[in-house]
């Protein structure tokens, strides 16, 4: 029994470098039952990619092994190869930029849905500054994916139907972004109050039953993708319809701190089922999205984020992470809340929290302890114990847990 990890990256010249991830392992449980690792999947990376002034080019290929009792290696895919090439133009006239966003894409399994991808995304951004001080960008674009796709499940048939063949979608999106700051200054603080709002209008579905969904499975709805074009995560699904999103930004900034907070909702013209029920997606108006950080002059650093249900403001999801005092010691915290009606519906609710700290005691030697508790089930789930030296060319650690 054994395992084999190692990354390497080299740059080939000022443009081009090349890399790889590999993690392998004699079997399942060799990790797991020796503490060397608590994952559950071990991700075989290569890459090729380049950077020149406003374009970006990338070749991968990614295989992914499953440790746990459930995963079926026939259902897991090898993606080999995917190419992605983004790029923009110059500011042309009034400012506004072409933009460009190509992908293919070849995932295979050797039992399931098999996916052949041809993307191409045409753009144009136009950003401006009025006298009022008011900010705008307006954009519009156009999403032409082409399909060929082997045993998918297609929605509303029955299961172990399945269909092959060529598939694809045009997709036009245009929208306006807005924004309008207002600052005060009074001695060495700076307060910003800056409202947005933003319309998008684009065809109703977008989805046809025949295209695969592999890469925007995994949607959660927060603060930090509420204004975004499209809230799935890939390029296979699209978010159609008309909908505006709007929201207030807050900050106070000082000389070395600052403390921000943000807070949104969005509001649909017509329901979207391509959304899930428990994503605060699904109707009109969405759930409530937010975060508040707090990053003074002191070593003080707090994040609170949250979605509160759009009807009766029940607080669905939570966290906190944070950070109280100096390197010599410092004290961390994590918690965490999630309703079930927030995910997927695999979990039940959760509510977990973790403490702990860690001492700078000279500048090679540090230590640390922490402990983790689920609070649903009042009970603890792990203890740590560290100590470690680190110098320029050498750690060696020890941990009891």
């Amino acid at each position: 029994r054994g395992h084999f990890f190692t990354n390497a990256q080299f740059d080939i010249n000022p443009t081009w470098r090349t890399g790889a991830d590999i993690a392998l392992t004699s079997d399942d449980t060799y990790l797991q039952r020796y503490g060397l690792s608590s994952a559950d999947t071990l991700t075989n990376h290569l890459f090729v990619e380049g950077f020149r002034e406003d374009s970006y080019a990338v070749a991968q290929a990614y295989h992914w092994r499953g440790l746990r009792l459930e995963d079926d290696s026939g259902n897991t895919p090898i993606v080999a190869p995917t190419f992605d090439f983004n790029a923009y133009s110059e500011p042309g006239v009034a400012g506004g930029r072409w933009r460009v966003d190509a992908n293919a894409l070849v995932l295979t399994r050797t039992s399931g849905t098999d996916s052949r991808r041809l993307s191409l995304t045409t753009g144009w951004e136009l950003p401006h500054i009025a006298r009022t001080g008011e900010i705008y960008h307006l954009y519009a674009d156009l999403q032409t994916d082409a399909y060929f796709s082997s045993r998918v499940q297609v929605p509303g048939s029955a299961a172990g139907d399945l269909s092959s063949g060529f598939s694809g979608r045009a997709f036009p999106r245009i929208g306006l972004d807005w924004r309008f700051p207002f600052a005060r200054s009074g001695g060495p603080l700076t307060q910003i109050l800056e409202p947005v709002a933003g319309i998008m209008l684009a065809p109703n579905g977008g989805n046809p039953g025949k295209i695969s969904n592999e890469d925007s499975q995994d949607l959660e709805f927060d603060d930090t993708n509420l204004l975004s074009r499209n809230r799935f995560t890939g390029l296979d699904r699209v978010e159609g319809g008309k909908r505006v999103y709007y929201g207030l930004q807050m900050a106070v900034y000082g000389t070395n701190g600052y403390t921000d907070a943000f807070i949104g909702q969005s509001y649909r013209l017509r329901r979207d089922s391509t959304f899930d029920q428990r994503s605060g997606l699904d109707d009109h108006f969405s759930d409530i999205v937010g975060r508040v950080n707090i990053r003074p002059s002191a070593p003080v650093n707090l994040q609170y984020r949250f979605r509160l249900d759009k009807d009766g403001f029940s607080n669905s999801r939570s966290e906190l992470s944070g950070s109280i005092g100096p390197r010599a010691f410092k004290v961390n915290v994590d918690y965490g809340f999630f309703d079930e009606s927030s995910g997927s519906g695999e979990f039940s609710n959760r509510e977990e929290i973790a403490l702990g700290f860690t001492s700078q005691v000279t500048p090679e030697w540090s230590i640390g302890a922490s402990t983790r508790r689920d609070l649903e089930a009042a009970e603890a789930l792990s203890h740590q114990l560290f100590l470690e030296y680190k110098c320029d060319c050498f750690t060696a650690r020890i941990d009891f847990s």
